[in-house]
């Protein structure tokens, strides 16, 4: 056994077993730690009075235990003391063999169910068991042999001396770089690091006094990212443990005491980070903190994690994911009315659509330059099993199979809540009792205590603590963007609504880097769900009504809004209702109403925040329900078209939608290559080209992926190709950099380039000495500052890995900067990069040549 997972834990593990169930050691290996956690639980130790665990609980781990060691050619023995397991180890398929000496010694069969498509040839559908072993590596981190040091900026601010991947590598130095006011969107696979990238970039900020917001979609997520927050700023900012005392998120449930206490820091520079919700970021007073921070130019960064959620959830579901674009601009416009530095934004997200792309580049676009970082690849550690379109006896009886053979910890996903509770009671029929909901409807403390109960850690003090729950049933709000690396399985009891749910959630799995198995298991009644979780598309006369009884209300309620841009805005509550119907629906319909409205060009729509609310004495209560008020501007009465325009508004976002679920039947399909779907859908448009250029080349991850249903149904190998290495190339300006800002100290790397203004000059020669590995091209000769930002792979023959180097893009000679920038490294080992041969001859002895078109070409 070669693994580190195994060194000095294996015999503990090989003794205990041997011998007693009591008292269970403490063992290093997640798993081993798992199932002592699940013997003590099923003893009575564990501490919990309402809740122990079961026999066949034990079993299970045991069997992933038994299949790993027997990978390896060592085996496990039983002492007579564990006999009590003996009934539930065969329902796990794993055999015992008495021994000469009294032991019995385990073995355990691989999984190799017909029902799910397995075949002679194919890998063992349990595979995942073997996570741990050399054998299992999957991720480009772990298997790639060129490893990426990290630059000292990111080290400082996360601990890790390398970067997980050439996408993270690009994305944290273009943060990093970011002009203020700019948006830069970050397209990377689960598990490659966003959220170190977020901490690399909020950490210069954080040094000079200046909070960082990140918006999340579920308070599953926020909890989990103030755990790993805290951690960071007391392991590598240095702020000490005390961080454990103090809330880093603002949820629904935080207490009045704690809000007015992280207002106060925000006020006064002392918030390096706040954590929420969209709706909490417009609906409560952060909103208002969060803009006088930035009017004191005390706002660093403003994040979206999952952004692909601003498209997704904001046209119907949680409208306020559709103004965050317009809270950004309005946290810039604060620090710019009052002479500050802006905030910059970054957009986070492992599924965005070229769609998506083109919708956040409309929205963000009106605050600034946005730019684009993509790297896009189908998970090496997934290997995914269908089943086709079950009956729903049938269903059930291989979800109990599945729960019996495949590894922990695992996520089992459904759509609705009450199936998701009705699932659980059969879990409990069955034996498992390590088994727990989340759902929308597990609130407060519950969903830490799941969550830390999932992982084994403390929800207060963030400390390794023991496991209670195995399996998780959830639906879409657990999960999102959650960070647990040990999650080994991923079951679907349900069809998403879209394929890029699905792959969000497969995606839960294997984030240590190790093979994990995910199986979908549908029937007739999920597919029928799925297609109308949709909001209804309103016929125009119905829009009309809900228009005019909107509008109604609204000059009803006290009209005192402020002027926005010489506009009159009339408050509009979300909440008004036509026909007695006051439900989450009837707030979707008035919210398609209004975004279409929007769309057409009729109405212009902001939400409001707190303080706006009281200025002008709209009530925080209408007929009993919270309001959501907005501001809406009439920019034109509705044209005698309306019926036609409405009808091809809806018909076209229909549409959409229809495109979307129709690639979800991919994933119903045991013969059809998913990953070909899933490169469909993120495959970019000629929109999101002119938008970003040749930064949009690889948001399409590469196909055939060799690991799905289809892929092996046709013996079409694993495709190991090495992490995508993205195309960066924008236009920017590099005089907002503060040499007592900036991050310095990076390794040694690629050096510059010819400059056309004293400014970007003295900008290039800093950073150029510093290391930056940027290739840096012509400037713009009529826009002062300005230059092309280049990081992307160049083959051998243009470019020595390390080896500095000079890029002259532009016309005329070299002139007496690149003389001076020249000296900066030894000349012989320059590489120039020219567009003719005037300035060939001019580059001097002992440099390296290489023309511009053979450099365009072999390169790029």
């Amino acid at each position: 056994m070669s693994s580190p997972a195994y060194l000095g834990d294996i015999d503990t593990l090989v003794a205990w077993l041997a011998d007693t169930p009591q008292p269970a050691p403490l063992l290093a290996d997640p798993t081993h730690r798992r199932l002592a956690d699940a013997v003590k639980c099923h003893l009575g130790d564990c501490g919990r009075q309402h809740r122990h665990g079961s026999e066949l609980d034990v079993a299970v781990l045991l069997r992933q235990i038994v299949r790993r060691l027997a990978f390896g050619d060592d085996h496990l023995y039983l002492g007579l003391e564990w006999d009590f397991l003996l009934g539930s180890l065969a329902e796990c398929s794993v055999s015992v063999l008495p021994t000469v000496d009294g032991r019995r010694q385990l073995s355990a069969r691989p999984w190799r169910p017909a029902e799910l498509g397995c075949e002679q040839g194919m890998p063992d559908v349990d595979q995942s068991a073997l996570a741990g072993h050399p054998s299992t590596r999957r991720a480009s981190f772990l298997t790639e042999n060129s490893a990426r040091p990290a630059d000292e900026f990111f080290r400082k601010a996360t601990g890790h001396d390398v970067y997980r991947t050439a996408g993270q590598q690009a994305s944290a130095r273009a943060a990093v770089l970011a002009a203020p006011a700019s948006t830069l969107i970050s397209v990377l696979p689960t598990g490659s690091g966003k959220t170190e990238v977020a901490v690399a970039a909020m950490h210069p900020d954080a040094l000079r006094r200046r909070t960082s917001v990140i918006v999340v979609p579920t308070v599953a997520l926020a909890f989990d990212l103030q755990d790993r927050i805290r951690k960071t700023l007391e392991l590598e900012w240095g702020f000490g443990s005390e961080v454990w005392d103090y809330a880093f998120a603002w949820t629904g449930t935080t207490p009045p005491k704690s809000r007015r206490g992280l207002e106060d820091c925000i006020l006064s520079g002392e918030q390096p980070v706040v954590i929420t919700s969209p709706e909490s970021l417009i609906n409560s007073n952060l909103g208002s903190a969060l803009m006088s921070a930035a009017a004191l130019g005390r706002l660093g960064w403003f994040i979206v994690d999952e952004a692909h959620m601003i498209d997704q959830w904001g046209r119907d579901f949680r409208p306020e994911f559709d103004q965050l674009a317009a809270f950004a601009g309005d946290l810039v416009g604060a620090a710019v009315e009052n002479d500050r530095e802006p905030c910059r934004t970054l957009l986070l997200s492992a599924t965005l659509t070229a769609a998506n792309l083109d919708d956040l580049y409309a929205e963000f676009g009106q605050n600034g330059p946005v730019h684009l970082i993509a790297a896009n690849a189908l998970r090496k550690e997934l290997e995914s099993w269908s089943a086709g379109v079950l009956l729903p006896e049938d269903r059930l009886a291989l979800l109990r199979a599945s729960l019996l053979h495949l590894p922990r910890p695992a996520i089992v996903y459904t759509t609705k809540p009450d199936d998701a509770e009705a699932l659980l009671k059969h879990l409990r029929e069955w034996g498992f009792q390590r088994a727990e909901l989340f759902t929308g409807r597990t609130v407060g403390e519950d969903r830490r205590e799941v969550f830390g109960g999932f992982r084994g850690v403390s929800p207060d003090t963030g400390l390794a603590t023991s496991t209670e729950f195995d399996v998780v049933i959830g639906t879409s709000a657990f999960g999102l963007g959650v960070d647990y690396d040990q999650v080994r399985t991923v079951v679907h009891a349900c069809v998403p609504e879209t394929i890029e749910r699905w792959y969000q959630e497969i995606g839960r799995a294997g984030r240590d880097g190790y093979a994990a198995t995910s199986v979908f298991l549908p029937t007739d009644h999920d597919v029928g769900l799925a297609k109308g979780m949709g909001a209804k598309r309103l016929e125009p006369d119905t829009a009309r009504g809900r228009w005019e009884v909107l509008t109604a209300a609204g000059f009803a309620a006290e009209r005192r809004l402020d002027e926005v841009d010489g506009k009159v805005w009339l408050p509009v509550n979300l909440q008004t209702y036509t026909s007695g119907d006051v439900g989450s629906y009837n707030v979707r319909w008035n919210r398609q109403v209004l975004r279409g409205l929007d769309d057409l060009g009729f109405v212009e729509t902001r939400f409001l925040l707190p303080d706006e609310l009281g200025r002008a004495h709209l009530p925080r209560e209408v007929d009993g329900v919270i309001a959501t008020w907005l501001g809406v501007h009439v920019a034109r009465p509705l044209s005698e078209d309306f019926d036609d325009l409405w009808t091809r508004w809806r018909d076209a976002q229909g549409g959409d939608e229809d495109v979307r679920r129709a690639k979800v039947k991919s994933v119903l399909s045991s013969t059809e290559p998913v990953c070909g779907a899933l490169r469909a859908a993120f495959s970019a448009t000629r929109s999101t080209v002119v938008s970003f250029g040749a930064a949009a080349r690889t948001l399409a991850p590469a196909a055939p992926c060799g690991r799905c249903p289809g892929c092996r149904a046709i013996e079409t190998l694993p495709n190991d190709a090495p992490s995508p290495q993205p195309f960066v190339e924008w236009a920017g300006d590099l005089t907002h950099l503060d040499r007592r800002r900036a991050p310095v100290a990076l390794p040694p790397g690629v050096h510059w380039v010819r400059v056309d203004s004293t400014e970007e000059l003295d900008a290039v020669q800093w950073l150029g000495s510093n290391g930056y590995e940027f290739l840096v091209g012509s400037v713009v000769p009529s826009v002062s500052a300005r230059f092309s930002f280049r990081s992307a792979p160049l083959p051998d023959a243009v470019l020595c890995p390390r080896v500095p180097t000079v890029v002259v893009t532009g016309g005329g000679g070299l002139g007496e900067e690149l003389s001076d920038m020249m000296l900066l490294t030894p000349p012989e080992s320059a590489v120039v990069l020219v567009r003719d041969d005037a300035e060939a001859q001019s580059a001097g002895a002992g440099v390296r040549v290489r023309s511009w078109t053979e450099f365009r070409y072999a390169a790029f």
